[in-house]
């Protein structure tokens, strides 16, 4: 049988308290059905991205964007299966079994066998099956259920490292797994979580703490201490893009619009707290989007007459409209 051991530290409990504090605000803020998507969107993005990055393939942003709206079916086969697996971990029903999990590798690779290689401190490949069998029975036991959510889903994420079933990518099935679990147990903030690029960003810690499952002789405190700062850190990013919603939300309910993208409203707010924009200040407000772009926004904004625009070219200067 499988019995997880760790200790509850301070630590866990403070990374523990923000996730709750981000997942009250997240989920009881009203905002735009149409910023709530954007935020999806942005978050499946990065996700896909992040497991492309991890298994050494490389895609344009504008491939994965079209990728995952559908627009593009003809997609390269190891980008439709990293899609693939992404969204199943997005919108799968509950299922703790290991046909899950050889389900979800065989989307991303063709192939559904365990590993048959040994390798040290690792579970040996006879024990493959028997060991993952009692992980998922674990899951769906008393114990599991009494575990906070943030808890259970680094416990789980933790032993499929020891056990790592398969030949490749066992952190990313182990990280598409642990986000299916943590939304089964009501803690996936709307599929709004990102975390799985902060593994990525910072390699050196995330290998220090996968380390420490194996030097404290199974004790999961060290581990579990940095899987909930990590997610911490991503559900307090979220509330404050939540926040930013509300404020936009609430910019479109007072002047009668509510059917303008993302983009739009954030330019909407940005006027309405600084009182003009210019074209230099499109860069510091949207880094990754071309100034055409922008310019086609601020277009619809003026066509909708709530904003107006003075000078020409570069010299202009947009304000909302009195």
């Amino acid at each position: 049988m499988f019995l997880p051991e760790y200790t509850i530290t301070n630590k866990i409990l403070k990374n523990i308290a923000s996730v709750e504090y981000a997942k009250a605000i997240a989920e009881n803020t009203p905002i735009l059905p149409s910023l709530e998507e954007s935020v999806q969107k942005d978050a499946a993005f990065r996700l896909i991205k992040t497991l492309a990055q991890d298994m050494a393939k490389t895609f344009t942003d504008n491939d994965i964007k079209m990728g995952l709206d559908g627009i593009e079916t003809t997609l390269p086969k190891d980008l439709a299966g990293i899609i693939g697996a992404a969204l199943d971990a997005l919108e799968s029903q509950e299922d703790y079994t290991n046909s899950t999990l050889k389900s979800l590798h065989e989307i991303l690779t063709g192939s559904a066998g365990y590993r048959s290689q040994k390798i040290p401190n690792l579970v040996d490949p006879e024990e493959i099956l028997a060991d993952t069998i009692e992980l998922m029975d674990w899951c769906q036991s008393i114990d599991a259920l009494e575990t906070h959510p943030v808890i259970f889903g680094g416990i789980i994420r933790a032993r499929m490292e020891v056990i790592s079933c398969f030949e490749t990518y066992n952190p990313i099935v182990s990280n598409l797994f642990t986000r299916m679990a943590l939304r089964w147990r009501g803690y996936g903030i709307k599929n709004f979580l990102k975390y799985e690029e902060r593994f990525s960003a910072d390699k050196q810690s995330y290998q220090k703490a996968v380390y420490s499952i194996f030097k404290d002789a199974g004790d999961l405190t060290a581990w579990l201490e940095y899987y909930s700062e990590i997610l911490a850190y991503d559900a307090m990013d979220i509330k404050e893009r939540v926040v930013l919603g509300e404020r936009q939300t609430k910019t479109a309910v007072a002047q009668g619009i509510t059917d303008l993208t993302e983009r739009q409203m954030r330019i909407l707010q940005f006027l309405h707290n600084y009182g003009t924009m210019i074209n230099k200040d499109f860069g510091s407000l949207f880094p990754s989007i071309s100034e055409d772009s922008v310019l086609r926004d601020l277009k619809v904004l003026i066509d909708r007459g709530l904003i107006e625009k003075s000078g020409s070219t570069k010299s202009s200067k947009y304000k909302l409209k009195s």
